[in-house]
This record gives C-alpha cells, structure tokens and sequence, in this order.
C-alpha cells in the first residue's frame, strides 16, 4: 500500500517475511493486528480485500506460526464487506466475545468463481452441524439432569460471586432434611453451621472459589432440625447461562468419621495395653516374621525392638526346639489356625545373650493391616519354675523323713508290744503260783460311744 495500491500477494508475502524474521530473532511467534478502516479510502486493489482475508487461512496461518487481528467497524462497512468478513474468518469477535463461526467458508470454496453456490453448500453444512450439535447438546443435558438427580451424593450449583443456590438435587435436599424448593434461591451458607458464615458465603465456599477449586474440603453441614454432619465437598466453576457457578459435590462421611474415631479409640487402647504389659507382646505373620514387639518383651529378650523387626519369632528358640516340632511343622499348624482360637503352652526361650529361659505362651490369630497375623503373650515363668522345684524338693525331703519315722515308729512300737507280752506272762505265773501280779499293766482307753459318766 506504500505505492497506493493493495496488492494482495505482496501482502501475503510481507506476513511471511516478518514471520521468519521475528521467528530468527528468537521469538516464538508473530502476531498482527490490522485496522482495516483504509479499505474505505477507494485504493485500487481493494476490491481484492475478501481474497485476501481468504488466502491468508490457506498460504499462511496454517503454515506460520503467525496471529492476526483484523479490525472492522462495523457501522463504517458495507453489509455486504461485513459479510464477506465474517465468512472468511473461522474466529469472530463481536464487543468482548468470542464466537466459533458457522458462517466460515474454507478458502477452496469461499475463492470459487460460483461464490453464491459454494455459500449456500456451507450453509446447509453448517445448518446440518448446527442441529447435530443442538441434538447432542440436548442429549448431554439430558444425561447431565438424569445424573445429578440420581447420584447418591448431594450436588449443588451456586453462583460464584453471591452465593446464591442455584440448583441442588434430592440427595443434597435428604441430607439436610429439607425440600429442594427451601433451598433453591437462598444463599448456600443456609447448607451449613452458622460458626462457617463469612457474610452470605461460607469459608469453605470462599476457599473453592479461589486456590482450593478442584480440591476437597472437610466440613460441616446442618440439617433443618439442627444436627451437624461431616461432609467432603468438592467444588469446579464454569460457566452457566452467561455467568460463572459454583457446582459443589456433597459427601455424608459422618458414620466413616465415627467408625475412624472409635477406631483410632481401639487403636488407643490397644497401644495402651500394649506398651504397659507387664507380659512379653509380639505380633508376627504367618511366618514368623515379627510386626511389633513391647517393651517387656524388649526387657525378657535383650533384643531392641529396632532389632526384632529384623528377625523372626524363631531366632528367640533355643537351635533345640523344646515343642520338638520343625520349623514346617509349626508353621502348617499356624496355617490352620483361625481367629477366635487361643492355645497356652510352655517352652524356652532364647535371650541375646544366648541364655535359655522358660516361658508361657498364649497365642492366637488377629487381624493386622488387613491380614492374619499371630499375637503371642509371653510370660517368663523363671521364678515360678525355681519355686515349683523348691517344692518338689521339699516334698522329697518330707517323704524320705515320713518313710524314716515310719520304720522308726515301727520298730519302737513292736518292742513296747513285746514287753507288755512278757508282763503279762509273769503276772498270769504269779497268779499260778498264789502270789499277787508283779507288774501293773495299762493299756490305752479304747474308742466307746458310751459317755464317760455312764462308764463302769
């Protein structure tokens, strides 16, 4: 246009070149903006104008990395060069939006001599896509509505900016025991404890909407007869009907919240009675390799607790097994085992220090992490071994001076017998010979039921 004249090869080729030039300077593209107004002015070549805007999305947007901008006001064109504007650009701007344009002709038909035929061939394709697309667009809303009203969570869509609810379903409605025609045009805080209001939103409204979208929230809900729930929120923005909305999926994890407290209650207890046993506690799988130990079985072996969840339950047994089972033995009968069963035995262990030791053990199956595993109580029954020992040593003892008296009561006894057998003899002589008895003879008072004042 320097000389006067739209020219639009010359034109084609200044884009490329500029775009090769900026591309060698090291920029990743080039972008132009044309203020179209001079095709007013009547330069020759104008009449040119809708060719060029035509070639331009042949000869060189596909092939460069080139963006334009081209600037038409519209209350200053013709119609007519309106319309050849607007069917040579697959992009239109009208005020601040943006439209995908159904009117664009690909340059191969819009740069036809028979332009009318190769207009009306667009528009019927257009028209066919239009349709197909409002059929589609139909059934996705279609599948959308049947689908936020049949998921079991609770949805809501809430304007971005005010709050305002702007849809919700049934299961959103259930879960805070309220109709959806109470909650539809109400400020979504309506949905939650009063403590979480931050004007007519709440804070975790206030935090998806800006660096949390996308993400999920614990929170709270409240029920129209007042109770509180927990809830997981996740919330998107898009764009509904010209405006930006919130849509929020609500989950109830308030019976999960309950069962994971009164879990992690359990757990308490557990780790409680666990590390305060006076007994050795281990908790190995089903082949032998140890979980966890406490601190009394820390205490019993010499091991570290760091050092036992490197072995298993067999390097605490002496190499001589006192079961007098192998090692495959014991763990087929572990195999069989099923919870609820409990069995109590004796048997050595082994310290660190290579000491043998007896112990009781209580074992049985429990669930750990999700698997069977085996908890084995054991107590260190050194003291009450040495006392059995100490017993059966006095009971020894005591026998051996019972069988002693005995034979020693025996043999006294028998002499005592004899010589009251002599007596006897020498008095029944005396009583032959007309002489009084020498000897007086006393004999134990035998057992009668006769009282004694009754006795002769």
């Amino acid at each position: 246009m320097r000389e006067g004249t739209f020219d639009p090869d010359r034109m084609i080729a200044l884009l490329i070149s500029e775009t090769e030039k900026a591309l060698s300077e090291g920029y990743p593209a080039l972008r132009v903006t044309g203020e179209m107004t001079w095709v007013l002015g009547g330069l020759p070549g104008s009449d040119r104008l809708l060719e060029y805007e035509a070639r331009l999305n042949t000869e060189v947007f596909p092939k460069y990395p080139c963006l334009a901008i081209c600037q038409y006001e519209r209350a200053k064109f013709d119609p007519a060069i309106i319309k050849g504007v607007i069917m040579t650009h697959p992009l239109v701007v009208v005020s601040n939006r943006i439209y995908r344009n159904f009117y664009y002709i690909p340059p191969e038909k819009f740069l036809r001599t028979k332009r009318d035929e190769a207009e009306v061939g667009s528009w019927l394709e257009n028209l066919h896509q239009i349709n197909t697309a409002i059929d589609a667009l139909r059934e996705s809303e279609e599948k959308y509505r049947m689908l936020f009203e049949q998921v079991m969570d609770g949805l809501a869509v809430a304007d971005v900016e005010t709050g305002i609810l702007i849809e919700c379903n049934e299961a959103l409605a259930a879960m805070v025991g309220r109709d959806k025609r109470e909650l539809i045009g109400q400020p979504q805080r309506i949905l939650h404890p009063e403590e979480q209001w931050v004007g007519d939103v709440t804070t975790s409204f206030k935090e998806h909407r800006g660096e949390k979208q996308g993400k999920v929230i614990e929170t709270q809900i409240v029920t129209k007869s007042g109770e509180v729930r927990e809830v997981e929120i996740k919330a998107n923005a898009f764009h509904l009907h010209g405006r930006t909305v919130l849509q929020g999926i609500f989950r109830d994890v308030t019976e999960r919240k309950r069962a994971e407290e009164q879990l992690r209650e359990s757990e308490e207890k557990f780790r409680a009675l666990f590390n305060q046993s006076t007994e050795g506690i281990y908790l190995h799988d089903l082949e032998g390799r140890i979980l966890d130990v406490n601190e009394m079985a820390c205490v019993q072996s010499g091991y570290s607790r760091e050092e036992w969840l490197g072995l298993t339950v067999f390097d605490g047994h002496p190499s001589q097994s006192t079961t007098n089972l192998s090692k495959d033995e014991v763990l087929r009968i572990w195999s069989e085992w099923t919870p609820g069963q409990r069995f109590t035995f004796e048997a050595e262990h082994k310290r660190k220090d290579g000491t043998v030791y007896p112990v009781e053990i209580s074992k049985g199956i429990v669930r750990y992490q999700g698997k069977n595993a085996i908890l084995a109580i054991v107590k260190d029954i050194t003291e009450r071994k040495r006392a059995e020992a100490e017993l059966q040593r006095r009971a020894e003892d005591l026998r051996i001076r019972n069988e002693a008296l005995t034979r020693f009561n025996t043999v006294a006894v028998g002499r005592e017998l004899r010589m009251i057998e002599l007596k006897r003899e020498v008095n029944e002589l005396c009583l032959k010979l007309g002489e009084p008895p020498r000897y007086k003879i006393v004999t134990a008072p035998q057992a009668s039921d006769t009282p004694p004042e009754e006795r002769v």
